[in-house]
């Protein structure tokens, strides 16, 4: 086999219910040794580093951008929601659902449909360090933990709950201090 087909094939494998391919990459010496060191400081292999990355880039990341989302640090939005109420941080959760969250689900999937407002929810959960999707006997169990503070959950409770009402699910929430539990089925 030549060096030009070794390189291009692609070997798939059947982890489970997961398929995956070998390929090979090009990187800068620089990058690959900065992705060495970070997976070496997170106990992880280099490739489960690398799937870790391009998932979270794939899913979420690419739409940040062009959605006009930033970046802001856990101290950051400690303070911002420490300084609201919890009925303000209640009503800003619905307005931002009301006026982004429908927008942004649109331009990501093209409509608001019970489907892609679930595929949305499943990006959303990205952006979190600790999340759970539990789903039995038709319940759908979201479970979000973001250390920040129980205004900061009030206001996820309510976008939340407010998104699913697009849909028309029935949904309960619960919260607290540091977790948002948002639990949903369809009639």
């Amino acid at each position: 086999m030549s060096a030009t087909n070794r390189l291009d094939r692609h070997e798939e494998y059947d982890e489970g219910k997961k398929r995956t391919a070998s390929v090979t990459l090009r990187l800068s010496t620089r990058s690959l040794s900065r992705l060495r060191h970070l997976s070496k400081d997170r106990h992880m292999s280099l490739n489960a580093l690398c799937e870790s990355s391009l998932e979270k880039y794939l899913t979420w990341y690419q739409f940040q951008e062009t959605l006009g989302y930033i970046p802001i640090s856990q101290n950051g939005l400690r303070q911002l929601f420490g300084n609201i109420s919890p009925e303000d941080a209640g009503n800003l959760g619905k307005q931002v659902t009301e006026k982004y969250i429908r927008a942004t689900i649109t331009y990501i999937f093209g409509n608001v449909t019970k489907q892609s407002t679930l595929d949305y929810l499943f990006l959303f959960t990205v952006r979190f360090r600790e999340s759970r999707h539990l789903q039995r006997n038709g319940m759908h169990t979201l479970i979000l933990k973001h250390d920040i503070n129980k205004s900061f959950s009030i206001y996820l409770a309510s976008g939340l709950l407010s998104l699913i009402k697009l849909i028309d699910a029935k949904a309960v929430s619960e919260i607290t201090d540091d977790t948002v539990s948002l639990s949903f089925s369809f009639p």
